[in-house]
């Protein structure tokens, strides 16, 4: 597994300590910064393989920010505020899934994705992938249209 980029100390100076983050409880970020660098990690080796440069080890801590705002991001996802509504002495509370994208869930989300100058987490988080494949012939046992035999 690679050495994480980034530190707990500097997740919780990203997230907003005392509001986002419980500094009284000080939960562990060790999962949130491990998962955060697998994350960037893969970015990084397939922005290459997309054509996409831009994030890399060399490109002067740039994967670190990247890395450590996602961090604070998925932390922000796992502990996220609830929200209440009350509507003719009803009254219910719900958290999260309001159908944003995940790479739009918090603006921790946001930030990560906005700084990656690769644009491959984006759609990594959204699961927005798509794949194409050629299900033809190859070319050297492809016949040109011009040597076929019409009836």
């Amino acid at each position: 597994m690679p050495t994480p980029r980034t530190s707990a100390p500097s997740v919780i100076s990203c997230l907003a300590p005392g509001k986002d983050y419980d500094t009284l409880r000080n939960p562990d970020l060790t999962f949130f910064i491990t998962s955060a660098n697998l994350i960037v990690t893969w970015c990084i080796q397939n922005a290459a393989r997309f054509g996409r440069l831009g994030m890399d080890d060399s490109s002067g801590g740039l994967a670190t920010q990247v890395e450590t705002a996602l961090a604070a991001g998925l932390y922000k996802l796992s502990d996220q505020q609830y929200k209440s509504k009350s509507t003719g002495g009803a009254s219910g509370s719900t958290r999260g899934g309001d159908g944003t994208k995940t790479s739009q869930q918090n603006q921790y989300l946001r930030m990560a994705c906005a700084i990656d100058s690769s644009k491959v987490l984006r759609p990594y988080l959204d699961n927005d992938f798509s794949v194409t494949a050629w299900l033809g012939k190859q070319v050297a046992d492809q016949i040109p249209y011009s040597e076929r035999e019409t009836e």
